[in-house]
């Protein structure tokens, strides 16, 4: 798969002008997906109180390409200079906070990693600081920005939202670096944890949006999981065939990915599935075709090394 086509179109001096050479590449790649999210929500002038508009976007290994480039001219004989914008452009937090000085907002913003995780925990902090009355609006994550609103201002400015975050679930596998727990127990009590804090239970799903990374232990720990908790009566897609895996990203653009399915009905093909593992149970996966369904309720499941479980509980608005 060459996916390195898929993000040559990507110019980041046409769509941030001169700035984007003030930024890392994660840094450039939040900023335009947070101004497409922003203008996809379309607040209007005076529709969102800057001081209430918080923003959420974590990364999995921050600027990677900075610390390379600025790190080979260190080794370099004789030594080079390195760029004196080597450190804001690769620290971690500089994503949020570049987004909020980009759009002008003042609420809190804050960057997180709990690597292939990342985006999924941040929208169950966003959650938390909406339902804290901290924020009424929150931008949420990595290469694909989500905006979490309150209903009612969603409402009072005639906005009808793709879908609801409903719930959501955390837990550490405490078991190994980079291997899942083979019986997925952090796994399922992120699942269970989401769908209580949701209300809702396994027989309500009908999506599992899974994390589905392409390794045979990963995927059979959760395909074993989704047939424990959900059975067969559960459709079940992955994107990472199509997207690749964002590390920090995957779990915002997944999440995006699901909400969609709840708003369309439609539940897009598991990419690159030929035939079923001889480990991987009977689940529903869907594959070859898209399936026209109604989706009123969903999980997005993100995974990360270091045993992170998040889990996010959609629902239609």
């Amino acid at each position: 798969m060459d996916f390195s086509c898929a993000v040559s179109a990507f110019d980041a001096g046409t769509v941030l002008g001169t700035e984007a050479r003030r930024m890392d590449a994660f840094t450039q790649y939040a900023v335009a997906a947070a101004r497409e999210a922003v203008a996809d929500a379309a607040p209007g002038d005076g529709g969102w109180d800057p001081a209430r508009v918080g923003v959420l976007i974590g990364t999995g290994v921050g600027g990677l390409g900075t610390w390379l480039e600025q790190s080979g001219r260190m080794l370099d004989t004789p030594p080079r200079p390195v760029n004196p914008l080597t450190v804001p452009k690769a620290i971690g937090n500089m994503a949020a906070a570049t987004v909020a000085l980009d759009l002008g907002l003042n609420g809190p913003a804050l960057s997180l990693a709990t690597a292939c995780a990342t985006g999924t925990t941040a929208l169950g902090i966003a959650l938390d600081l909406l339902r804290a009355g901290r924020c009424d609006v929150v931008l949420a994550e990595g290469a694909g920005v989500l905006v979490l609103e309150l209903a009612a201002g969603a409402r009072a400015r005639g906005r009808r939202p793709y879908a609801k975050l409903m719930g959501y679930g955390e837990a550490s596998d405490a078991y190994h670096l980079t291997s899942p727990d083979p019986d997925g127990k952090g796994a399922q009590l992120a699942v269970r944890g989401a769908l209580a804090d949701a209300g809702l239970s396994p027989s309500d799903v009908a999506l599992v949006n899974a994390h589905a990374t392409g390794t045979p232990q990963g995927d059979a720990v959760e395909a074993r999981l989704i047939d424990r908790l959900f059975g067969s009566h559960t459709a079940v897609t992955a994107a990472k065939g199509v997207t690749g895996h964002m590390l920090g990203a995957a779990g915002a653009v997944e999440a995006a990915f699901t909400a969609l399915s709840i708003d369309d009905g439609v539940i897009p093909p598991t990419a690159n599935f030929a035939e079923r593992s001889a480990d991987v149970p009977g689940i529903d996966i869907v594959h070859g075709a898209a399936r026209h369904a109604p989706v009123p309720f969903a999980v997005s499941n993100s995974f990360g090394f270091g045993g992170h479980n998040a889990v996010a509980v959609l629902g239609r608005a």
